[in-house]
């Protein structure tokens, strides 16, 4: 029988907590009896998202790519509540579009929020995780299974998390220490909920992602349900990963084009018959051709009379000896009228 999903008597540290996602994880942990260390650059946001949990959370306003502001939120967790048991990475940076993300500055701010920063809080939380078999929950993206040339860096940064995920479940496994990881695509929120709109019709399930849907995978994953997953990245996009693939593709219009054109193709009875007759035609020249009927290209007419002269005329045998007959020997190597190849004892040719 699964335990009681409760987090009654367990300090839960969450980064991002003041984004739409961030707060809704906060609040899913809090009506399981959580406590909370709650961080954000945005100290109004998180007082918001204070209240909605009952007033009781840690507020940690911190600039996590900042290597004090890091240790700072350490410091306060340990001093208000003497332990970790789990820890959400939520802190990223989003997609931006091209013209913003063709310089080396884009790049390193997004592999130092989306990366670097996470590798950081996890270093840190390591050993108190460690006393108390903990786990941590990373909060990706769509990545590795899904390449975009729009969005390179971001797409690079999360195929890293990932990466950074699996092997830190690697290490701390043996301290009984679990690391997963949630990748959430097309969530209807504040930021692009006019886009997941338009197309949650579209959408493998019929819908686009709540906020709700993505904080349900990370308690599950954070909880004693989940006592025996560790290292897995827990898409959850509707099933949109078993075909982001083609989104580049049908942004090209020659592949569109070239797609379109197949397709009427094979819906064309009258096209398909014509294909057929055409190759039926060209079928007859392939075999003469192949007998040697045709004379060659670069053959004269001379040449060729005088080879089918001499394919005519029996063949006279050019010595009295009687043929040899040769037997297999995996053991010896067997010569034949003075040839010195060697065989293997697998029967395969080497050297002459």
């Amino acid at each position: 029988m699964s335990p009681v999903l409760s987090f009654r008597g367990k300090v839960v540290l969450i980064t991002g907590a003041g984004s739409v996602i961030g707060a809704q994880i906060a609040r899913d942990f809090s009506k399981l009896g959580a406590s909370l260390v709650l961080t954000d650059t945005d100290k109004t946001q998180l007082n918001k998202v204070n209240e909605e949990c009952g007033g009781n959370c840690l507020l940690i306003a911190a600039e996590l790519t900042k290597n004090e502001d890091v240790s700072s939120v350490f410091e306060q967790t340990l001093d208000k509540f003497k332990k970790l048991d789990v820890l959400v990475n939520y802190s990223g940076t989003g997609e931006k579009c091209l013209e913003e993300v063709s310089s080396l500055d884009y790049y390193d701010l997004t592999m130092n929020v989306n990366v670097r920063l996470v590798h950081h809080v996890t270093m840190l939380a390591v050993p108190h995780l460690i006393e108390t078999k903990g786990s941590i929950v990373n909060v990706s993206g769509l990545s590795a299974g899904c390449q975009l040339s729009h969005v390179l860096s971001n797409r690079v940064s999360r195929c890293a998390l990932e990466q950074l995920t699996k092997c830190a479940a690697l290490q701390l496994a043996p301290k009984g220490v679990r690391v997963n990881a949630v990748s959430p695509e097309m969530i209807d929120t504040t930021l692009n909920a006019r886009d997941s709109k338009k197309n949650g019709s579209k959408k493998e399930c019929g819908r686009s992602g709540t906020p709700k849907d993505v904080a349900d995978a990370v308690v599950f994953l954070a909880s004693d349900r989940a006592e025996f997953i560790s290292g897995a990245n827990l898409p959850v996009d509707g099933g949109r990963h078993l075909t982001c693939n083609f989104r580049d593709i049908n942004r090209n219009e020659k592949l569109q084009g070239s797609i379109q054109a197949c397709s009427e193709m094979v819906q064309s009875p009258k096209q398909n018959a014509g294909l057929k007759k055409e190759i039926h035609k060209e079928e007859p020249v392939q075999k003469q051709e192949s007998k040697g009927a045709t004379v060659q290209k670069h053959d004269s007419k001379e040449k060729y009379a005088k080879r089918q002269e001499l394919k005519e005329e029996p063949s006279k045998p050019t010595s009295t000896k009687q043929p040899t007959i040769i037997t297999m020997n995996h053991d010896k190597p067997v010569q034949k009228n003075g040839d010195s190849s060697q065989q293997t004892k697998h029967g395969d040719l080497v050297g002459k």
